[in-house]
C-alpha cells in the first residue's frame, strides 16, 4: 500500500471514529421492501456505485456508509479474484492527489466505498455557453461489504462537481484494444438549467485531446490526463444535452487526437451501456423463499454469471440483484451477505436472512449473532463442475431492531471433519 492510500484510509477510518449516525439512517437502508426499492435519503440514487448529491447531503449520506457491515477483509489493491495486487508505479503527469490525498471535493463517504488505487485526477472542462465544472477520474476495487447488481473487479470511478451540486460514479472498468481505442463510461447531467453534461472515459496513451464536436461544426474541447496506476488515459468533456432524455444530443462526436493532431479515435455522444446485470434467463438455483404478506411469496435465486455467483429476487420487476464481490473460484472460501426485509402488507414486520456461497470443501456454515448465539445451516450443491455451494439462514427476529445498525454478524465453514475452511464477516445487499 502507497503512502498516499494509507492516508486516505488514516483519514477515513479518523472520519468514522468521530462521526455519529442517525438513528435511523441504517433502517431507511435495510428495511428495504420487496414490493419496490425506496429511494435512500438525502440524495438521488441512481444506480449501485452511483450518488448524486448536493454538498450538504454529505453528513447523512457518510451517516449510511459508515453503518455498512464488511463481507471480508478489505484490501485496496487486489484483483478481480480477491487477491492483494502490487502498488501501483510512481505518480505521473497530471496526478493531481500526488503531493497529498484525493481533492477535498471528492465526498469521503464515496472514497470509502470506492477506496483510490491510482491517483486521483483532475479534470476542468467547460461548456460552450461557459458553464465551468471538474470532473474527477480514479480506479478503485469496491469493498467486499458492498453486493450491487453489477459485476465486480476494478472499477472506473468518477464525479462532476458543478457549483453546489456533485455526481459520482463507479463502473467496470472498460478493456481497450486494437480495435476500442476509446471508450465512454460515466455520463453525468444535474438537469436542465443545472450544469453541463459531461461525459468521462478512458482512450489509449497515444491520445492528447479530446473534442466534441457539435453538428453545426463547433468544437467544444475537454480535458486529458494520466497518472500513477492507470494504465491508459483518462479523458473528460463537455457535450449538449436532450433536455427531454439527460442523454447526450444527437449528432455530437467525439474525436480524440495525438500529440501531432492526427486523429486517433472517434465515437458518437452517446450515453455509456448500464453497469447493471439483469437476472440471467436461466441457470437459477431457488436458495429460498420469503413470505412478504399474505399470498405472496419470493424466491431468492442464485446465478453463476461470468465466475461470479449473484442473487436475484424473483417475480419483482427492475434489477433486484446482489453479485457477490471476488469471483467464486478464489479466496474466500465463504463468502455472504445479510439482507432485511420490510412487510409489504403494512403491517410493520422485518425479515432478516443471511445468504451465500461457499467453496466445495464447505459442508456447514455457523453464523455468530450478537449475544454469544449461533445458528448454522449445511451448504448444498450448485451448478454441476462449479465447486460452488449455496447456503442459507433465516436469522431470528431480534438480530434487526427498527432504528439501530444492523450489528456485525460473522461466519465460519466447517468441512466434513469439522475443521475450519473459513472465517468472514458477511456484508450487505444495495
Amino acid at each position: 500500500m502507497s503512502v498516499l492510500e494509507d492516508r486516505v484510509r488514516a483519514a477515513l477510518d479518523a472520519h468514522a471514529e468521530e462521526f455519529s449516525a442517525h438513528p435511523d439512517a441504517w433502517a431507511r437502508i435495510q428495511a428495504r421492501s420487496l414490493a419496490a426499492r425506496k429511494p435512500r435519503v438525502g440524495w438521488r440514487w441512481h444506480r449501485p456505485g452511483r450518488f448524486l448529491i448536493p454538498a450538504a447531503a454529505a453528513a447523512v449520506v457518510v451517516a449510511i456508509v459508515l453503518a455498512v457491515t464488511a463481507t471480508v477483509h478489505g484490501i485496496a489493491g487486489r484483483s478481480a479474484g480477491g487477491q492483494a495486487d502490487a502498488s501501483p508505479s510512481s505518480p505521473g503527469p497530471g496526478a493531481s492527489s500526488s503531493s497529498g490525498g484525493p481533492p477535498s471535493s471528492v465526498p469521503a463517504e464515496f472514497l470509502t466505498e470506492y477506496p483510490p488505487v491510482s491517483a486521483v485526477l483532475t479534470m476542468p472542462v467547460t461548456g460552450p455557453g461557459g458553464q465551468r465544472a471538474v470532473d474527477y477520474a480514479w480506479l478503485a476495487y469496491t469493498k467486499h461489504s458492498w453486493w450491487p447488481d453489477q459485476l465486480q473487479g476494478l472499477q472506473a470511478c468518477g464525479g462532476v462537481v458543478f457549483k453546489n451540486d456533485s455526481s459520482w460514479s463507479c463502473v467496470p472498468l472498460p478493456q481497450l484494444d486494437a480495435r476500442r481505442l476509446a471508450s465512454i463510461a460515466l455520463s453525468n447531467y444535474f438537469g436542465a438549467n443545472a450544469g453541463p453534461l459531461v461525459l468521462q472515459g478512458l482512450t489509449v496513451n497515444g491520445v492528447a485531446s479530446v473534442t466534441a464536436v457539435l453538428p453545426n461544426g463547433q468544437d467544444i474541447r475537454g480535458s486529458v490526463e494520466t497518472g500513477r496506476g492507470f494504465p491508459d488515459k483518462a479523458w473528460a468533456v463537455v457535450a449538449p444535452a436532450d433536455e427531454k432524455t439527460g442523454q447526450p444530443a444527437g449528432g455530437v462526436r467525439l474525436v480524440f487526437r495525438d500529440a501531432s493532431g492526427a486523429v486517433v479515435a472517434s465515437l458518437a455522444a452517446v450515453a455509456p451501456p448500464s453497469a447493471q446485470v439483469p437476472e440471467p434467463g436461466r441457470g437459477g438455483i431457488a436458495v429460498f423463499t420469503n413470505a412478504e404478506g399474505p399470498g405472496s411469496v419470493n424466491t431468492m435465486n442464485a446465478y453463476l454469471v461470468k465466475g461470479y455467483v449473484g442473487f436475484w429476487l424473483r417475480q419483482w420487476f427492475g434489477l433486484n440483484g446482489y453479485l457477490a464481490p471476488q469471483l467464486a473460484a478464489g479466496p474466500p472460501a465463504l463468502a455472504g451477505l445479510t439482507q432485511t426485509y420490510s412487510d409489504s402488507g403494512g403491517r410493520g414486520a422485518f425479515t432478516s436472512e443471511a445468504f451465500g456461497y461457499a467453496h466445495e470443501d464447505v459442508a456447514r456454515v455457523v453464523l455468530h449473532l450478537p449475544g454469544g448465539r449461533s445458528v448454522s445451516t449445511s451448504t448444498f450443491a450448485a451448478w454441476a463442475g462449479s465447486g460452488v455451494r449455496l447456503w442459507a439462514i433465516r436469522l431470528p427476529a431480534d438480530v434487526y431492531i427498527p432504528g439501530q445498525q444492523m450489528r456485525t454478524i460473522t461466519a465460519t465453514g466447517y468441512d466434513t471433519a469439522d475443521q475450519v475452511v473459513a472465517r468472514v464477516t458477511l456484508g450487505s445487499g444495495i
